[in-house]
């Protein structure tokens, strides 16, 4: 894992100096306290000593926060469990979606899908 500079642009962000890397990419980000942990559709991890909180406002269009401690990018969205109330994420990743923000995450993924 390597650590995240915070400088980032609206479809970009710099986890080195040099080496830039696109949103498009970032399949869904955890937090953990001050920490925040990226996931890319390579497979790649970056882990960021930074809160969610700091990137959450920067993130473009298409990415939902689905609970305390996880944003998606509704790209990368496969199949919804109703019952359990959770997403299963292209790459396998099966993330928990908060009960309060159920209802909007469902209705955003279904918007994306139309």
């Amino acid at each position: 894992m390597t650590a995240i500079n915070p400088n980032f642009g609206l479809t970009h962000f710099y986890c080195h100096p040099k080496k830039r890397i696109k949103w498009e990419d970032v399949v869904h980000m955890e937090g953990d306290r001050n920490y925040t942990l990226f996931v890319f559709r390579n497979g790649q991890q970056y882990l960021a000593s930074r809160s969610m909180c700091t990137f959450e406002p920067r993130l473009p269009a298409g990415f939902v926060r689905i609970h305390k401690s996880s944003i998606v990018q509704l790209a990368f969205v496969k199949t919804i469990d109703r019952y359990e109330k959770t997403l299963c994420l292209t790459d396998g990743t099966i993330l928990q979606v908060a009960r309060r923000r159920w209802k909007e995450v469902v209705r955003q993924v279904i918007a994306l899908r139309l």
